[in-house]
Order: structure tokens, then C-alpha cells, then sequence
């Protein structure tokens, strides 16, 4: 079961009803756990997620606690449709993210790298009326156009590990 990872002013944010807790990674999916972060933008309040593993960022408008998972899978799924990832590969990632746990983040530097994709979205919701979800995910597939290991020449890009974790197709 993924872990979700939300900022303490996001868990608060939600109406969670406990202060979250430090809980162990997941490893029943290959793209593990995320963290997310609420982002308030001229268009209204929305959440940028950041997976841990990859590097991936995707990005919803704000929703209730309930329905926090179904979006995000369903925004992931679109983005690793885009990146060309097999059809069961993202049935399987979308379904492990169906049922997910919560909890405190673990890593400082996953924080940053939240916090630096959280302000290239305020800048980007700045450019655009993000009108419709085709709008979204094309400044979510922009935000995963970032490069973030720069030691890592193989995986410069999310796309490059996900590609490395999930399938051998390429971006089309």
C-alpha cells in the first residue's frame, strides 16, 4: 500500500483528524510512496505530489480526504499514458494507489524537490487559465520536464526512471 506523504499544513488543510506519523515505505508498488503539498494559485487551491522514487510530479485541484487517492491515481495514470508506459503497468499503478496509507515524509530532500515543483506550478498557473484537465496535464507533463539528478546521467529526468522502472517505450 502506497504511503502519501502531505505537508503538516495540507494534513490540516484536509480536516485530518490526527497528527501523522513516520510509517514504513511501501513495496507493493514499483513506484512506491509520494509526497504533496497544497499549492493556492489565482484558479484555486490544488495539490502537487511528488513520487518518491521517480521524481514524478503530478497535480490536481484539492479534494477532499476521501477522494485525495482516486485523483492522484488517475492523475498519474494519465501522465505515465503520456510518457508511453504499457497499458498493465499503469492499471497496476493506478490500482495500487486505490488503497493507500498516510503518513509523515521521511526525507528532507524530497521536501525540496515538493517545495522548488510546488513554485514552478504557481509560476506556471501565472501563464495559464488551467481550464480543463488537458490544460493540467500539459503543465504536469512540463513540471516532469524538469531535471533533478543532475549525478545520476541515466535518470536526469522523471521520465528517464520511470521509463527505467515501468516500460522501454519512449515518449511519443
Amino acid at each position: 500500500m502506497p504511503v502519501l506523504m502531505p505537508t503538516a499544513r495540507l494534513w490540516k488543510q484536509l480536516g485530518a483528524p490526527h497528527p501523522l506519523k513516520r510509517v514504513e515505505p511501501s513495496s507493493d508498488s514499483v513506484l512506491g510512496d509520494w509526497s504533496l503539498k497544497s499549492v493556492d494559485v489565482p484558479q484555486g487551491l490544488f495539490i502537487v505530489a511528488v513520487n518518491e522514487r521517480t521524481l514524478m510530479a503530478a497535480v490536481f485541484a484539492e479534494r477532499p480526504l476521501p477522494h485525495l487517492a482516486e485523483t492522484l491515481a488517475a492523475c498519474v495514470g494519465a501522465q505515465l499514458e503520456v510518457f508511453g508506459v504499457p497499458d498493465e503497468r499503469i492499471a497496476a499503478e493506478v490500482a495500487a494507489l486505490q488503497a493507500v496509507r498516510f503518513g509523515k515524509s521521511r526525507d528532507r530532500s524530497l521536501l525540496g524537490i515538493l517545495n522548488a515543483v510546488a513554485f514552478f506550478f504557481e509560476v506556471a498557473a501565472n501563464d495559464f487559465a488551467i481550464e480543463s484537465p488537458g490544460e493540467l496535464l500539459e503543465i504536469q507533463t512540463k513540471l516532469n520536464g524538469i531535471p533533478h539528478r543532475a549525478g545520476s546521467p541515466s535518470c536526469l529526468f522523471a521520465h528517464d526512471a520511470i521509463i527505467a522502472l515501468l516500460g522501454d517505450q519512449t515518449l511519443h
